[in-house]
């Protein structure tokens, strides 16, 4: 119970305000933080277009045998070419482990390669809510909810009813034959070897953040067939591929270099 709370105090707003004084706040600059947003988006673009030239095309119906652990070994082959595809592209690829934090779980490391300080280095996975939607249930127990500065909450737990909200509205927004979001990030294998994001651990006074959380609106002319790489998915009925769709990526603040974990700051000031 302890290891649940030190991991998400960070994201309660009456801890933070009690708190206030004795933590690390990462200040950002409005002009900064803009062009975190302009730098994301292009290498998002660029992430999706190299996925898909990479990964071939995949039914609703190979989802649902995947998600099911039918063909483990397609899942691999699958999640091989895409961080392959990555390693090319960004020159660096990422792999879960046992946190060097005390009680920190599972952490993101960097496995080969070298992260360069301003690139794209993983997604937030997960359900989007708009700030009027119900989100009570799925918060019990629930870590992993990340709230935008606007109210927006994200969900990135790949298990219980927060997993089973996932499957469903991915599956109902299907376009024909196409996905309209990846489902594979609920496993341990992903075909977006960046959507970890939710396993990113928040910084302490002895390991420095050094990745971002920024906000990005995905437009809506963004390919049908690229969306099968997007590892989020609207709650709401209404919010379909027309909408502009919220995601949250991760920037590296400095180079990460290989074998060294991924530390963010739940904490981050947009100052104008």
């Amino acid at each position: 119970m302890s290891r649940v709370w030190n991991n998400y105090k960070h994201r309660c707003t009456l801890w933070l305000a009690l708190n206030w004084s004795t933590r690390n706040v990462q200040k950002v600059t409005q002009e900064s933080s803009q062009d975190k947003l302009a730098a994301s988006s292009s290498q998002l673009r660029d992430l999706l277009e190299a996925l898909h030239d990479s990964v071939p095309p995949l039914s609703p119906r190979d989802y649902h045998t995947l998600l099911r652990g039918r063909s483990p070994e397609r899942l691999n082959a699958l999640s091989k070419q895409a961080s392959d595809a990555v390693l090319e592209l960004f020159g660096f690829s990422l792999v879960l482990g046992p946190s060097r934090l005390t009680g920190g779980g599972v952490g993101v490391f960097v496995e080969r390669g070298c992260v360069r300080k301003g690139q794209l280095v993983a997604l937030y996975p997960g359900t989007v809510y708009l700030p009027f939607e119900p989100i009570l249930l799925q918060s019990l127990r629930n870590s992993y909810i990340l709230r935008c500065l606007d109210g927006v909450l994200v969900d990135g737990k790949n298990r219980g009813i927060s997993m089973v909200i996932f499957k469903s509205c991915a599956f109902r927004d299907v376009v024909g034959p196409f996905m309209s979001c990846d489902i594979t990030w609920l496993k341990t294998k992903r075909i977006n070897p960046l959507a970890v994001g939710q396993w990113v651990n928040n910084h302490t006074r002895e390991n420095a953040a050094n990745v971002d959380y920024v906000e990005v609106d995905l437009p809506p002319d963004v390919p049908l067939e690229w969306r099968r790489f997007i590892p989020n998915v609207y709650y709401n009925l209404n919010m379909d591929a027309k909408n502009a769709l919220r995601m949250v990526g991760l920037i590296a603040t400095a180079d990460i270099q290989s074998g060294q974990e991924l530390y963010s700051s739940y904490l981050t000031i947009v100052e104008s």
